[in-house]
């Protein structure tokens, strides 16, 4: 099991913002969370990932409990989060930025290797190797960003709503390079979205709802509207 968390409750401060957080992630696994603004999606990537401290529960990764532990400790063991947004740097190139993603890697043979493989993936960013990241489209940033995600050679990736700013198609586009990511690499997927378009690619979908997990299941179940719909008004443990 990729990750696996239990009764997880966390915050900011004295505020809960996460109630009893259950979730699976198996290896090789695209899992979707879907949710209103608000429900705590983010939350939940941030607490996995470390930024935020645990309140109550446990996070195990690979089969360790992790709760609490640095971020770069879980980097350096194979876990990346790309946050919302598209996060590059603006006034770097993308072979300066990708080279910046593979920061700890010592040898220089080897970050070669890797962004090699990131233009394998994404070969419109070999096409502007020298560009400014500044210059580039919403789609091309976020390539980036999840391509410096790359670099580390994550076993596991947590993305926040990779789809922000980016045209339906583009969306498409950019949902198809995240499941070639998992079909060649076997990287397990925690994804943060708020289009539909995610069912497509996901094996199984998380809905919250203030804080807490309302509904799961198979995407299928969610490609209806009026079965989305109820997944969004649900009670929370319904």
């Amino acid at each position: 099991m990729a990750l696996e968390v239990t009764n997880l409750r966390a915050g900011y401060g004295k505020k809960t913002v996460l109630t009893d957080i259950s979730l699976r992630l198996g290896d090789g696994e695209i899992v979707a969370m879907i949710g209103v603004n608000g429900a705590g999606k983010s939350t939940t990537l941030n607490t996995i990932f470390g930024l935020i401290p645990p309140q109550a529960g446990t996070i195990r990764y690979n089969g360790q409990e992790i709760g609490g532990r640095r971020p770069g400790l879980n980097v350096l063991d194979g876990m990346t989060l790309t946050p919302q947004g598209a996060r590059v740097f603006p006034n770097l190139t993308i072979h300066q930025n990708l080279t910046m993603g593979g920061y700890t890697i010592r040898h220089r043979s080897e970050v070669n290797a890797r962004r090699e493989n990131v233009f394998r993936l994404f070969p419109v960013l070999a096409q502007r190797l020298n560009q400014r990241a500044g210059t580039l489209s919403g789609g091309e940033r976020q390539m980036l960003a999840i391509g410096m995600s790359l670099m580390m050679k994550p076993k596991l990736m947590l993305i926040d709503e990779p789809s922000t700013g980016l045209a339906p198609l583009l969306v498409t586009e950019m949902l198809e390079h995240l499941k070639r990511v998992n079909r060649e690499t076997g990287t397990s997927l925690l994804i943060v979205e708020q289009t539909q378009q995610i069912m497509t690619i996901a094996d199984r979908v998380y809905c919250m709802k203030l804080g807490r997990i309302a509904v799961e299941g198979k995407p299928e179940r969610f490609m209806d509207r009026e079965e989305l719909r109820k997944a969004y008004l649900a009670d929370v443990g319904e």
